[in-house]
């Protein structure tokens, strides 16, 4: 069974750290799907583990709720995107942008 079908962690059972650390990655950039549960736990497992963080703001969704459920998938987005805007983690740079703005070549300016 695939490691994704077992948990929203990206870096519990796989070889995803060994292999950022093998390439001397400091910075990550998350996207995804379901974002209350894997983008926020790729996302707070890759600071927690030392990686700066560059979340995309328009690179993450999750599923549609039933009509007058609360919250809805686009507070649910919001509100990761003004989360991880706002919140200081120790020694980590933490960056929420939208896919346009992300530069592969360059080192966060934050």
């Amino acid at each position: 069974m695939p490691c994704w079908t077992r948990t929203a962690r990206s870096f519990l059972d796989t070889g995803l750290g060994d292999l950022l650390n093998e390439r001397a990655v400091r910075r990550v950039i998350v996207t995804g799907f379901a974002t209350e549960y894997c983008v926020d736990s790729a996302s707070r497992s890759a600071l927690s583990r030392g990686y700066d963080l560059v979340l995309v703001s328009d690179g993450h969704t999750t599923p549609a709720r039933p009509p007058g459920a609360t919250p809805s998938a686009a507070q649910i987005i919001a509100h990761h995107n003004t989360t991880f805007s706002t919140i200081q983690y120790a020694g980590r740079s933490i960056t929420v942008t939208s896919a346009a703005q992300i530069r592969l070549d360059a080192a966060p300016t934050s």
